[in-house]
Formats: C-alpha cells, structure tokens, sequence
C-alpha cells in the first residue's frame, strides 16, 4: 500500500528495501549508522496497516531488520531518516 514516487528525493520503500537489485541483499545491507558509528532505526514511507493497528509505519531497525511500529503514533523521536535520490546520468 506504498505508491511509486517520481521525487527526486524520497524516502526508501518497504519494497524498494527487500529488493536486491537495489543492493539490499541482506539485513546487514540496510543497516545505518550515525556519525558516532552507531546502528540507528530509520523510516521508510511504507505505511503498515491491519484491523488491529490500522496507523502504523514501516521502519528498519538499528539491525537492518524491515519491521513494523505498531501504533496510532507512528512517529517516534528516536527513528531517523535515510533519503534516497534519483539521478539522471548522462
């Protein structure tokens, strides 16, 4: 329940972060770290949503893990973001 993007910069998808044409062959592919060094949760623009957690977001976890926040506030201070872009070469 994600739609494609024609943005230049976007956030990853749930699908976009299980394919691995994309270089995502693995957890250890997805996982990303602050400045410090550290494994740190990011967002994806996937929501998640069933009959029990209707407002949820998808998010990879500090180990590279595609999860789910099950919430009706998806948005916590601690998951950073990891924007992806598009480039056209020549």
């Amino acid at each position: 329940a994600c739609e494609d993007t024609q943005d230049k910069v976007y956030l990853l998808s749930f699908k976009d972060m299980i394919n691995k044409e994309y270089g995502f062959p693995d957890d250890a592919s997805r996982i990303a770290y602050d400045a410090d060094g550290e494994a740190q949760d990011y967002w994806l623009r996937s929501p998640y949503s069933t009959a029990i957690t209707p407002l949820g977001a998808r998010y990879v976890d500090d180990n590279g893990y595609v999860d789910s926040f099950y919430s009706s506030i998806s948005v916590r201070s601690s998951n950073g973001v990891r924007p992806a872009l598009t480039r056209k070469l020549d």
